[in-house]
């Protein structure tokens, strides 16, 4: 029995799960937790294999691989895969914990600021991912993390052996997977559409005050005397 101290800054409700729900240690979830590699030789240039960094991963849960590092292939053989969890271990106190599914056969290395989690069979990696970020987002890790100056870390052991997750059967996983990115598409979308309506109030601001300091925007002085028949 996993006896976890069920402080007030864990956000899930463990104690009124669905019905053929368990509660596990991340630890338990996965078959390897494995921290990556530093290195102080890297390149911007595409050389070599991309080093994933706390910035590759975004606060929305997702890989964003806009600005990459690379290292030599002989730097070191830890490697990502298809099916990985990739973990912020050490960041700012605010940022530690970012989480996303690695969905790509690109090959891809990771430094010692990222912690790979490989899940065991029957969870999914989509489901691991968002939970984990889902921690993130509601504080957990910023109250859970060990701090340091200027940042802050969460250990492979502590990340393994202190973090509780709730853990639905698998199929339950895939539907509700299917549902969150159902979900956040048309986030996205919405999105999507309230910036187009920014860009448009934007233009539509700056068209009023061109009007307004070239005569347009209201009847001149001797527009109106026309119409009143002054001279």
């Amino acid at each position: 029995m996993m006896e976890f101290d069920h402080s007030e800054h864990y956000p899930i409700g463990l104690d009124h799960l669905p019905k053929g729900w368990e509660v596990a240690w991340v630890g338990d979830l996965c078959e390897s937790i494995q921290a990556g590699f530093a290195t102080g030789e890297h390149n911007s240039d595409g050389v070599g294999v991309p080093h994933l960094r706390p910035m590759n991963v975004d606060r929305g849960g997702r890989l964003d691989l806009t600005e990459v590092k690379c290292v030599q292939r002989s730097s070191d053989t830890r490697r990502l895969a298809r099916g990985d969890v990739l973990f912020n271990n050490t960041n700012s106190p605010l940022l530690v914990g970012k989480t996303c599914p690695i969905m790509t056969d690109q090959e891809l290395a990771f430094s010692n600021h990222m912690t790979r989690l490989r899940p065991r069979k029957g969870i999914d990696t989509r489901f691991l991912a968002h939970e984990l970020h889902y921690l993130w987002m509601a504080g957990f890790f910023l109250h859970k993390c060990q701090k340091h100056v200027n940042q802050a870390s969460i250990s492979t052991e502590v990340l393994a052996w202190t973090v509780p997750l709730a853990v639905p059967p698998t199929p339950e996983q895939h539907r509700i997977v299917a549902a969150i990115e159902s979900y956040f598409s048309r986030l996205d979308e919405a999105v999507a559409l309230l910036e187009r309506v920014q860009r448009n109030l934007k233009r539509y601001r700056a068209s009023v005050l061109k009007a307004a300091v070239e005569g347009r925007l209201v009847p001149t002085e001797a527009a109106l005397a026309r119409a009143e028949g002054r001279s």
